[in-house]
């Protein structure tokens, strides 16, 4: 029989150590046995879970449900502030015609202070012409901006307004000095 070959063998004299064997014989040399690691158990992974069509369809159409109550809730807001800017700068076109057409008028009754004038729409805006016809004043009026119409009276007093062709801008100008909305009245 051979005798084994040099290394660490269990101790025959303690179960709870290594004993080194020189290939002859035992040494002094001890160590103790290590414990006997199990091994390592692999962490169990989650399952991934499949989410059916309907499920995701359904998600989807959530989303677009509510990207679109957004829109509308932005658009409920914008909408009205849009309009309301429009109506105001229509306005202000409106008031802004109308003063031209008075300062067209004043210089009129400066020029011509005993005759009646002759005002008329135009495409543009109006003209001002003395009683033979004679254009002495045309207004240019802003974009959407129309006549509404001239008064004049007996006294010397006159009133000229103009009105918004797509919208409900009106303004008026009289000899009093009034610039006001609305229509003469």
């Amino acid at each position: 029989m051979s005798t084994p070959p040099p290394n660490w063998y269990p101790d025959p004299q303690s179960p709870t150590h290594l004993r080194y064997w020189d290939g002859t014989q035992w040494t002094g040399h001890v160590s103790p046995v290590a414990p006997a690691v199990a091994p390592a158990m692999a962490m169990p992974q989650p399952q991934k879970k499949q989410m059916s069509g309907a499920a995701t369809a359904g998600i989807v159409v959530g989303i677009v449900a509510g990207v679109l109550v957004i829109f509308g809730i932005l658009a409920a807001i914008a909408i009205p502030v849009f309009l309301n800017q429009r109506d105001k700068a229509a306005q202000i076109g409106a008031e802004a015609s109308v003063a031209q057409a008075a300062t067209a008028l004043e210089y009129y009754f400066v020029d011509y202070p005993a005759t009646e004038p002759w005002v008329t729409a135009t495409s543009y805006g109006m003209d001002v012409a003395t009683a033979d016809g004679i254009v002495v004043q045309s207004v240019t009026f802003e974009d959407q901006i129309e006549l509404g119409g001239f008064t004049s009276n007996n006294d010397g007093t006159w009133c000229v307004w103009v009105e918004g062709t797509v919208s409900d801008a009106a303004a008026f100008y009289s000899s009093t000095g009034a610039l006001d909305e609305g229509t003469c009245p």
